[in-house]
Order: structure tokens, then sequence, then C-alpha cells
């Protein structure tokens, strides 16, 4: 039905999920109260905070809707509950630590409202590095125009849940976010595909995202086990197979046994010989990749990488894909 028909519901649920960021939040709020709307609301819902996040909610007080303070399971368990509890038409995640542009913000609503056969829309945006003294700016989330704009396309260029707005039908279909997952921005968007939702891509620029310290992203055991899981989801099984044999174990629901762990190291050796250009040389190939995978507790295992987007500059035309 349309937003008539319900003239009492908010036409954007902006939800967040927080927990002992205090000292972001209060610009965060600032940065809300550029684009929030009488017509719409604000859940926040945080993981009981032991900062000054409660005196900073009380200085905003008045664009909050919804204030839930007490103990989660983590970011996707607090989500899901300010899902639960917000009326809008339209689900807007949105951080305790990054910036959403005022009018991109707007326009992505206008858009949305012209458009009642989207079911979501992803938007691009920038990323910093703010996990040192100085913060650096590392690249653009944007897809490319001469990508074709698909669900697949979208989860490899742009992904980032601050890009995200989701038509509430949708999020009713999706069921919100699952509590095993850190990477939460993917497990939406993997959702919305899963479903067969209608996603489509609007080049804006509508957040900056922000990497600090205390980012889940730097997280690189859980990062890697979520996306390799999501990555068997949609069936993007050369991404898959890519990652070593012990991502492979991590996945199981139970323990894994010797000849588990044979079978994740074979399969994950013929996946190289399959990549390599010299694959015909099974033996040797064979012995130097079992002496690789025996070392490997050796190696320092390096962060996720924050984009495989290059660092470089892009014109942003509004063009709905």
């Amino acid at each position: 039905m349309s937003r008539l028909s319900y003239p009492s519901r908010p036409r954007v649920s902006y939800i967040m999920a927080t927990k002992n960021h205090g000292a972001h939040l209060g610009k965060v709020l600032e940065n809300i109260r550029e684009f929030i709307e009488p017509s719409d609301e604000l859940v926040i819902v945080d993981g009981g905070s032991t900062d000054n996040t409660a005196s900073v909610i009380a200085n905003h007080r008045d664009i909050i809707t919804m204030f839930i303070s007490e103990p989660d399971h983590g970011e996707a368990h607090a989500l899901n509950k300010a899902i639960f509890h917000s009326r809008g038409q339209y689900v807007k995640p949105v951080t305790d630590d990054d910036y959403l542009y005022p009018h991109a913000m707007r326009t992505l609503i206008d858009v949305l409202d012209a458009h009642p056969e989207i079911d979501a829309i992803q938007c691009g945006g920038e990323v910093w590095d703010m996990r040192s003294k100085d913060p650096a700016y590392d690249g653009l989330r944007f897809l490319p125009k001469d990508v074709a704009a698909n669900p697949s396309t979208l989860f490899s260029n742009v992904l980032c849940g601050l890009g995200l707005i989701i038509r509430r039908s949708a999020m009713e279909r999706i069921g919100g976010v699952s509590s095993n997952y850190r990477a939460v921005d993917a497990d939406l968007m993997c959702r919305l595909i899963e479903c067969g939702c209608n996603l489509r891509y609007l080049d804006i620029k509508l957040f900056r995202w922000h990497i600090y310290p205390h980012s889940g992203i730097n997280e690189s055991a859980k990062y890697t086990h979520d996306f390799a899981l999501i990555n068997l989801r949609l069936g993007n099984l050369q991404t898959f197979m890519r990652h070593d044999p012990d991502t492979f174990l991590s996945l199981a629901t139970s323990g894994a046994g010797t000849r588990d762990r044979a079978l994740a190291y074979w399969i994950w050796f013929a996946s190289l010989l399959r990549r390599s250009p010299i694959w015909r040389i099974v033996f040797p190939l064979f012995w130097i990749a079992s002496q690789i995978v025996r070392l490997k507790r050796f190696f320092r295992v390096h962060a996720v990488n924050i984009s495989n987007v290059p660092h470089r500059s892009h014109e942003w035309t509004g063009q709905l894909r």
C-alpha cells in the first residue's frame, strides 16, 4: 500500500547499533540532524555502554525516537532489535562513527519514492583510514561505467552498508540479519540477493566510511571466515576456492577430523592446480604446495583488504542503474 494509507507511519527509519563509541557518537548525531525530517524516525540500540554514550544521547534526545540500552550479542543482534522496533517505509542503517552527505541522502530518498518497484538501492562513497594519527584517503566505492550493474558486481565493487537503503517490505522478506556474522553488511546484501530482491545502484557519493582501530573489519580471521561463507552462499566458487584449507575447515559446524583436513587440503590444491598454467606438472607442485602449507603457521596473517577498487577519482553521475 502507499504511504498515504498509513499517515502515522514514518517515511524513513534510521537505525543504529552502538556500544562505547560516545567519543564519535555526538558528531554522528549532528550529521543526522542535517537530513532527518519530522516524518522520519531514529532508533538507536546500545549494547550497554559504560562510557559517555548516555549523556550524548540525552543531548540529542529531540531527534531520537527510541533509545534502547541493554546487553546484547553484538552488532547484528542490536540491528535486528532496531529493525523490529522501527516502523518506517524505508530502513536506512547508519553507524556511530561515519558520515552521510545530507544532499545525497535526500536525493536517495526521492529516487526510492519515485521507483516503488525497487526493493533496495546501493550507493557509492569514500573510504578513509583513521587508524593512524593523520587520516588517509583510501579510495572510493563505486560501480565503474564499463561494468554492468547486477547483484554480483554490486557485491564485488560497492559493498558497504552505509550506502544501502531497503524498503520495509524487502526487509520483512529477508528477515533482518544473522547474528552469526561479524561482516553484517555482507550478510545483509547477500540476503537481498538470495531472496531475489530488486537491488539497484545509484551513482552518488552518499557516505564517508571511516576505518578506525575499533572497526570490525580489522578482525581479519572472522571477516575472512564470513566472506568465504557468503561467497559460497552466492555461488562465487572461484572466489571461494582462493581461500586456504584452514578457512574451509573453519566453516564446519562441528570439529574437523583428520580426514576432513586431508580433504580440505586436496580441494585447495586441486583449485591451485586448476588456476596454474603448469597444472600438468602435478607431483612436483604437490610437494612444493605441501611444504608451503606445513610452513603456513610461520607466515604473518594480513588484514582483510578494505577494497579492491583502485584509489582513483570518479565523476558521480546520479544515474540509477
